[in-house]
């Protein structure tokens, strides 16, 4: 598993928002000590690669996924699953569960 400082400092911020401090300070933890944590300098080339064909709230996600070289991108948005079309395999998490049979 792999995050990069960016999506984890969104996650944190969203848990902390959610779920109070205490809970996003373990979910943090717990994040470091059993992911990669790819800092935003490693993902530049990657970036400037997506640059002008993903969405510029979406990039650091994106980067990230081709960095670790993912299978699948999950998402609900359709405009960040439509500009990485041909890059990875898109799909909504419904369909996702239908294909993995989870």
């Amino acid at each position: 598993m792999a995050f990069s400082d960016v999506l984890l400092f969104e996650v944190v911020a969203v848990a902390r928002r959610l779920m109070g401090k205490d809970f996003a300070s373990k979910l943090r933890s717990q994040v470091v000590a059993k992911a990669e944590v790819i800092f935003e300098g490693e993902l530049a080339l990657y970036v400037s690669q997506l640059s002008g064909e993903v969405p510029k709230e979406d990039i650091a996600h994106a980067a990230l996924a081709i960095a670790v070289g993912v299978k699948y991108i999950i998402s609900n948005n359709r405009e960040f699953l439509r500009s990485l079309k041909g890059k990875f395999r898109c799909v909504t998490p419904k369909s996702f569960v239908e294909i993995t049979h989870l």
